[in-house]
């Protein structure tokens, strides 16, 4: 398993549209300031957990 602890720092926290890479995050209410882990577990798991930190960063929404 892969995971990266990461830190939101868009002012509404993680919503909607950068969490359109991610299923069922948009109800986890997550907000500004939180540490959060992301966790990745397959075949891929490699790949999939560097393009979900990679987008998050993108939209500013990770630190």
């Amino acid at each position: 398993m892969k995971q990266i602890s990461v830190l939101v720092i868009d002012p509404v926290g993680l919503h909607a549209r950068p969490a359109t890479v991610a299923v069922n995050v948009m109800s986890l209410g997550i907000p500004t300031q939180s540490e959060v882990v992301v966790s990745c577990e397959g075949e891929d798991e490699e790949i999939a957990i560097k393009t979900i930190e990679e987008v998050l960063r993108a939209q500013k929404v990770i630190a």
